[in-house]
């Protein structure tokens, strides 16, 4: 019974989709199929005299008499009728084309991609076709009247010719009525576009329309052209919703802005996401991404494009408030399930690379924008965004953005270690860089927030994958099915990352560093270390320098170096004997004896000042 029901649900889904489909095919067909009755319904009332011809003017005679506006009209008089409208048509035309390419050009320079409306292609294809029309059946009605007037014992205050003509008299007044109204609504739609709200709001119902129209088409081979189609439509249409956007911010037409991003969400976004039960299609983004699959990524593709370039342009403008808004809604496209977070995160990527750090609000409005992605996506993001602060050497912006780093990871012992990881990670790249002022600011912020033991584990992490948070999709398996994500399996990699060369010498530097300030904070009791409840032996510092690969003479080298520095990194551990004793110790090199210095001679003493002062 269950497969039986399966069964018949199934086919009422095929059959509903099936309808659907063929009223959409019908909508296509209706702008032809009328024109061509028209043409086969005048060629028949042209060459067949219709009998019923006299009855018709003995109504029209009888109504006109009543109304007593028309007296006395005759064959010549319907003939130069006819004859002077089909003359004003060329000029009707002259004026439609004038205002058809001014109406185009306002519309392209706003919005581009809206210069391929097929709505109002439409239009102009019905006016055209209508005219050519009424002026070939108009002049082939006008030369009957001429030949036939001519012919022997014609009398010339009668309506004789009428009579067998007048079917097609009443075809023509009625194809000139609807000239008439589709000039009316041609221009109508054409003044619209000129109007840059009207464009706007209509854009974006446009675009709800052609999703709406995606979702229910039905998906058989004999519709697939139908639907590319429909694709291409919908490609163009959100192409233009974002080109008006642009348009409206550049202005400074704020309510159209703010109305229409709202409207774009509510027919449009949230669609995506959407749950329905009609037609048994379940979540319309795994619907649609397994029926059509490429098809519907290239148009998500082109939305988050589009915005992101708004987002840019805006930014650059310091129009803050608007930016703001379109990385709201830009972070609103964001759907879970896999093809889309690759596309998204693909994007994300380009985002950054364009970001100015240097703008702290600019920072911020991005900061609270992937604040509303899932944690585990954002390590990458993160690790980025620090580093390009590091190579810029921008400490204030910095500083917000570890907090922000710690505000969103700390709380969660397992994405805690990422966290660790990635701060380790951007800690080796300002030491690789000599930007001490940031590296002391990372080793004291890992020593305050991050227990001992939790710093020493995260710099083994380091030291076994030096890559981690590299690429975005580093942890995807590589057999996948590749097919099912065609043109979007970049796996992009940052173009900022440690030099493989130093990155030994850049760690045990950093070994140094949070062993000295761990140790000395232990020693002398600070606030923050008491909730670890440690020893100070946690950071393994003999233990990275106790490989046989390095010699006494190369811990003592690099131990002269990172002191040689030591007022540059603001950190209070060097000016500590017993802190500075216990690294010797660790590093199995002999403290220096400060007592030589007094046997050194006055020169030197004075080079030595001098230099320290330089």
């Amino acid at each position: 019974m269950a497969n039986q029901a399966k069964g018949i649900s199934t086919v009422r889904k095929n059959l509903t989709k099936s309808e659907m489909a063929a009223r959409q095919e019908a909508e296509k067909l209706v702008v032809t199929n009328p024109i061509i009755a028209v043409i086969v319904f005048a060629f028949f009332i042209y060459h067949i005299p219709n009998p019923l011809n006299n009855f018709f003017i003995k109504v029209c005679q009888g109504i006109t008499e009543k109304v007593g506006f028309i007296k006395n009209v005759h064959d010549s008089n319907i003939k130069n009728i006819i004859y002077t409208i089909i003359s004003s048509l060329t000029v009707i035309i002259s004026v439609i084309s004038a205002i058809y390419v001014f109406s185009y050009r306002e519309q392209k320079s706003v919005a581009p991609s809206a210069s391929t409306d097929s709505q109002k292609n439409k239009w102009v294809f019905l006016v055209i076709c209508c005219m050519i029309f009424n002026v070939v059946f108009g002049s082939l009605i006008v030369s009957k009247y001429t030949r036939l007037m001519k012919e022997h014992g014609y009398n010339k205050e009668s309506l004789s010719v009428t009579k067998e003509i007048f079917s097609g008299d009443l075809l023509l007044l009625s194809t000139l009525l609807l000239l008439v109204s589709l000039i009316i609504k041609l221009f109508s739609h054409l003044f619209k576009n000129m109007s840059v709200d009207k464009m706007l709001e209509d854009s974006v119902k446009n675009t709800s329309k052609l999703f709406d129209k995606i979702v229910y088409a039905n998906r058989s081979p004999i519709f697939k052209k139908l639907l590319e189609k429909r694709y291409k439509q919908f490609h163009y249409s959100l192409e233009s919703v974002f080109q008006n956007f642009k348009f409206a911010a550049e202005n400074n037409m704020n309510k159209e802005f703010q109305d229409n991003i709202d409207k774009f969400d509510e027919l449009v976004i949230k669609k995506f996401n959407q749950y329905t039960e009609r037609y048994g299609i379940g979540f319309v983004h795994t619907y649609l991404i397994h029926e059509d699959g490429n098809q519907l990524l290239e148009a998500y593709r082109s939305a988050l494009r589009s915005n992101f370039s708004l987002i840019s342009s805006l930014m650059k403008n310091q129009q803050y408030n608007k930016a703001q808004d379109l990385v709201n809604l830009h972070f609103k496209m964001y759907i879970r399930e896999e093809q889309f977070v690759r596309l998204f995160q693909n994007n994300l990527a380009i985002y950054l690379d364009t970001l100015d750090t240097s703008d702290e609000k600019q920072l911020s409005i991005f900061l609270q924008g992937i604040s509303k992605l899932p944690s585990s996506q954002t390590f990458f993001v993160h690790k980025y965004v620090v580093m390009k602060l590091i190579n810029k050497n921008q400490l204030i912006n910095l500083t917000n953005a570890v907090y922000d780093f710690k505000k969103r990871y700390y709380a969660h012992p397992i994405l805690r270690d990422s966290f660790v990881v990635i701060l380790l990670q951007n800690l080796i790249k300002s030491i690789e860089i000599s930007n001490y002022a940031i590296a002391g600011f990372l080793v004291k912020f890992l020593v305050t927030n991050i227990s001992g033991e939790a710093i020493n584990r995260g710099l083994r992490k380091v030291k076994a994958r030096p890559t981690l948070f590299t690429s975005i999709w580093e942890e995807q398996q590589e057999k996948e099915n590749e097919d099912s994500f065609k043109g979007i399996n970049e796996h992009p990699v940052y173009p900022i990352k440690i030099n493989e060369e130093t990155f030994k010498y850049c760690l045990r530097k950093a070994f140094i560093l949070l062993y000295g300030q761990y140790s000395y904070s232990i020693r002398k009791k600070l606030w923050f270390v008491k909730k670890w409840n440690e020893t100070g032996g946690e950071i393994k510092l003999s233990e990275e320098f106790g490989d046989a690969d390095y010699s006494v003479d190369y811990s003592e080298y690099i131990i002269t170096k990172t002191q040689t520095a030591s007022s540059k990194y603001g950190l209070l551990f060097f000016e500590d004997t017993e802190t500075m004793k216990s690294i010797y110790s660790e590093l199995n090199v002999t403290y220096p004896d400060s007592s030589k210095s007094s046997d050194r001679p006055l020169s030197e003493v004075i080079s030595l000042l001098i230099n320290k002062f330089l």
